[in-house]
C-alpha cells in the first residue's frame, strides 16, 4: 500500500494556499523537548513553489495521521 503524504501552504491565518502534491524526499522528526523539523523539495519548474513563503505554514499529513504544522524559517 502506498503511503500518501500530503503537504499544504497556508499563510498567517492559516487558510490554505496551495497543496503541494509535486513534493518529493519528504521527511520529518519529531523529538520529544525539541523542535520539530522538516523537509521536502519541490521541482523548480512547479508554480506553487512561490507559495512556500518566509515565516508562513507548512502542515504536514503522512497517509491519515497528522504530523504537524512548520514555518518556513530560512531562505533559498
Amino acid at each position: 500500500m502506498e503511503v500518501i503524504n500530503i503537504i499544504r501552504t497556508l499563510n498567517l491565518n492559516r487558510q490554505t494556499t496551495a497543496i503541494l502534491e509535486n513534493a518529493y524526499a519528504i521527511s520529518y522528526e519529531k523529538q520529544v523537548n525539541s523542535i520539530w523539523q522538516a523537509s521536502f523539495s519541490l521541482p523548480l519548474n512547479d508554480p506553487k513553489v512561490e507559495k512556500v513563503k518566509l515565516l508562513q505554514y507548512v502542515e504536514i499529513w503522512d497517509d491519515d495521521e497528522y504530523i504537524g504544522l512548520f514555518r518556513r524559517k530560512i531562505k533559498f
